[in-house]
């Protein structure tokens, strides 16, 4: 079975985005409500500093990130969710689409 990360990344409840140094390249759809967009092209390309109006916060919000980064220029922010709380979500979208196991969710086309 291959499984596409994108189906995983489309669907998570939380706004995700890919970026190297600062430009954005792949953002989901809850990132995208949450800053108002309609389209991924409305951000993909721009600079991560799009999302933070504030020029000075940007760069202090920043500077833990790049200090954080290992030697292959990777960091992701850790969130600390409990395993009732993804239970709890992965049971509200096998409601919602309808799916009797977690696979079947996970292998459902994108619509």
């Amino acid at each position: 079975m291959t499984l596409d990360y994108r189906i995983a990344f489309d669907r998570v409840p939380i706004g995700l985005v890919l970026s190297t140094d600062r430009p954005m390249h792949s953002c989901n759809l809850p990132l995208l409500a949450m800053f108002g967009a309609l389209r991924p092209e409305q951000l993909d390309g721009h600079s991560l500093e799009l999302l933070d109006p504030i020029h000075d916060e940007f760069e202090r919000a920043g500077s833990p990130i790049v200090a954080s980064l290992d030697q292959r220029g990777f960091c992701a922010e850790k969130l600390a969710i409990s395993p009732r709380t993804v239970d709890v979500y992965r049971a509200r979208l096998m409601r919602k689409h309808g799916a009797s196991s977690t696979p079947e969710l996970v292998n459902m086309p994108l619509s």
